[in-house]
């Protein structure tokens, strides 16, 4: 898991500037691993419904959602469903302590290039986990290491001092909901071939960071496509400084809060405070029955 001491303000400017990209990266490898231990019992406490698990990748959790606007479902009357899918494949912490990020649902499937993994993780300690990251290994049946993968996790802007400066930083809040996603895993990875995907979630703790304002979500709403479905919204500036790139991502889930997928647009401008910035994102192939949106933006120069 990641250090949760305090770093230094240059390695946290660093890891921000890295993690608001929220890019995705693979590397394949040669190298081997032991079979890890038992599968941990992933069952959470329920908050709505019968969520009896079936298995240690059934566990049923509704879902909390870490959303810059409030998280709107469709197809409402659907039915629940696994939180890890495929069912049968493992996902499993890397380290004997799993940490205070949680991974409580995902899904890995294929894509237009190649596998792509979405993944769904809780903060269940009692301070913000910033500059998150998700890293991944694959393992095939014999216990070899086919490869890693990366990407950034989806969450809030908070801000800290150094003793000298503001630094501002993305966080995942306690007891809150952030979304990640891994677009590009190991090439030629098939699911056949694996046994199991071990995961990490490395981040800094930061007692005294706290929420900002920046850009905020609202009026998302579904839009049906030919290919899928797609999402448009408005992005305000609540900030009193402009700020510039807007990026949008919107996961839509199912019962339990598992991502199906995840849908982006982004736009190379700069909107001033109260500004707005209407968008349309790309196209998923599963509505799901909620979403969950995120949006990030790097601050600009009020000049």
């Amino acid at each position: 898991m990641g250090d949760n001491s305090k770093p230094s303000s240059a390695a946290l400017i660093v890891a921000s500037a890295l993690l608001a990209l929220l890019s995705s990266c693979s590397e394949p490898t040669n190298s081997t691993k032991g079979e890890p231990s038992a599968v941990p019992n992933m069952t959470l406490e329920p908050t709505v419904g019968d969520t009896t698990p079936q298995s240690p990748n059934d566990a049923e959790t509704s879902p909390s959602g870490e959303t810059s606007v409030g998280v709107s479902g469709s197809d409402a009357g659907a039915p629940r469903d696994s939180a890890f899918e495929p069912a049968w494949l493992p996902n499993v912490p890397l380290d004997d302590v799993a940490g205070e990020l949680t991974l409580f649902a995902s899904t890995l499937s294929q894509g237009p290039n190649g596998l792509e993994l979405y993944a769904a993780v809780r903060n269940d300690g009692a301070a913000p986990l910033c500059g998150a990251a998700m890293s991944l290994e694959f393992y095939d049946h014999a216990d070899q290491l086919l490869g890693t993968a990366s990407g950034g996790i989806r969450s809030a802007l908070y801000q800290f001092s150094d003793g000298s400066s503001l630094i501002s930083i993305y966080c995942v809040a306690p007891g809150q909901t952030a979304m990640a996603a891994a677009t590009t895993l190991p090439e030629g990875l098939t699911l056949d071939q694996l046994k199991y995907i071990g995961h990490r979630f490395p981040a800094f703790q930061i007692d005294d960071a706290k929420p900002v304002p920046g850009a905020t979500l609202s009026q998302v709403e579904e839009v049906a496509k030919a290919e899928g479905t797609a999402y448009r919204g408005t992005v305000t500036n609540s900030a009193d400084t402009p700020i510039s790139d807007p990026k949008v991502a919107v996961f839509p889930v199912n019962g339990v809060g598992r991502p199906l997928g995840m849908a982006t647009s982004a736009a190379m401008l700069e909107i001033p405070p109260a500004g707005t910035w209407s968008f349309e994102t790309s196209t998923v192939s599963e509505r799901g029955v909620d979403r969950a949106a995120f949006v990030t933006a790097t601050a600009a120069s009020s000049e």
